[in-house]
């Protein structure tokens, strides 16, 4: 299974509360046994943090889509 989830910390469209309540799905236990569900926030850029730092989010996907290889 992979999975990916993402959020801004300084979302005003999506609280960050609501995106830390997945936090239980992506738990350290999780993490060790399934690495390639993961939780990311960008620290800053709003609900639309994608546009603001493409870079970033960018690195972000990358990170994931090569654990997602070397786990596959």
């Amino acid at each position: 299974m992979s999975s990916r989830g993402c959020g801004c910390q300084d979302d005003v469209i999506v609280d960050p509360h609501q995106i830390q309540g997945w936090q239980n799905l992506v738990s350290d236990t999780t993490q060790k046994t399934s690495p390639t569900i993961r939780l990311w926030q960008c620290p800053q850029g709003g609900h639309f943090f994608h546009h603001f730092y493409p870079d970033t989010v960018a690195k972000e996907i990358t990170k994931f889509w090569n654990l997602n290889y070397s786990y596959a």
